[in-house]
């Protein structure tokens, strides 16, 4: 009895034997089965990657889909000049009184030329046989003389108007630029520096600047001609007018003026949607090559237009305008963008 036991005790222990053997063989064939001879098993790859910043360079690289999704745009960086200068508050004048002192001018100098050549006619038929008397020649006389006068008087309205040094040619009121004004193609604006701010010769340029940050040309609006104007009886300092050609600026706008010296500095503008703050400096981001944007550290002491003056950044390179906060938070990891 105690044998059969023992003999039946050895029969179990080899029966489980076998059965561990025949499991494992079920796993080693199972994992044959997934993984076929000759196939190496996949390895898992990582996530796709955002961006890819780079410390040392500050420079972010982004692929297509990104651009598109964070709304990135660029434009070129504009050759500009810069130069400290005097500024001043200026106004584009109506046309209205321009017109009416420049059609007094006209008709004054069309009456002189008519009883000019009137007196002419008179005297070269003075003395002929059937010539008119020497009342109608001392009339013609009267006439012209009085036909200057209107004239001079006119003069004098438009001097009073735009003052003495109003651009001229061989000392004549050149018709072209008064009718220009007078029909409103050319604006005539006038600039009013504070006490010392203007001294010396006038400036031979001006840029107009708009108060609100909206303008017709972002870098300013530059003037031509510029000459002294009357002092403007309600605005202590010194006054002056330009002609500003070519461009759309409403009568009665107002604006901030710089004069513009002769020795300024060459470089570029950039618009202030460009400009980004990170640890109280100023950045902007320009494209390298398609998909790569660098952070370029700025100077914005030099404000010009609605952007600002900078030397470091080449004309022509491409600076994002749209979107620079999106980089700057996806470049720091702050994860901002979402926001």
């Amino acid at each position: 009895m105690k044998w059969l036991m023992v003999l039946t005790i050895a029969v179990f222990a080899v029966l489980a034997a076998c059965g561990g053997s025949a499991s494992k063989g079920g796993s080693a064939d199972g994992a044959n089965a997934a993984a076929p001879s000759g196939v190496a098993k996949p390895e898992a790859r990582p996530a796709k990657e955002d961006s890819a910043p780079d410390a040392k360079t500050n420079a972010l690289v982004l692929d297509a889909d990104d651009v598109r999704t964070l709304g990135i745009t660029t434009a070129p960086a504009r050759s500009a000049n810069y130069s400290p200068a005097p500024e001043g508050f200026g106004i584009v004048l109506s046309h209205e009184l321009i017109a009416q002192v420049a059609a007094d001018v006209q008709t004054a100098q069309a009456a002189t030329r008519q009883s000019q050549a009137a007196l002419a006619r008179a005297q070269r038929l003075a003395g002929t046989p059937g010539a008119l008397g020497a009342e109608v020649v001392e009339t013609t006389t009267r006439q012209v003389a009085a036909d200057r006068a209107a004239q001079s008087l006119a003069a004098s309205k438009l001097t009073a108007t735009l003052g003495l040094h109003f651009p001229s040619a061989d000392g004549a009121i050149p018709s072209s630029t008064l009718s220009e004004l007078a029909e409103g193609r050319v604006k005539l604006v006038r600039v009013s520096f504070p006490p010392g701010e203007l001294a010396g010769a006038v400036p031979g340029q001006l840029r107009l600047l708009p108060l609100d940050g909206s303008g017709t040309t972002s870098p300013g609006v530059l003037t031509s001609e510029v000459w002294p104007a009357p002092q403007d009886s309600s605005i202590p300092g010194r006054s002056v007018f330009a002609l500003v050609r070519g461009t759309n600026l409403e009568e009665g706008a107002r604006m901030g003026v710089q004069a513009v010296s002769a020795s300024s500095t060459a470089g570029t503008w950039i618009p202030a949607s460009a400009v980004v703050i990170s640890n109280g400096l100023t950045w902007c981001y320009v494209v390298t090559k398609p998909g790569t944007y660098l952070r370029t550290a700025i100077d914005t002491n030099r404000p010009l237009g609605d952007g600002y003056f900078v030397t470091n950044i080449a004309s022509g390179v491409q600076v994002v305008t749209a979107a620079a906060g999106l980089l700057l938070a996806r470049q720091l990891g702050s994860g901002a963008e979402e926001d």
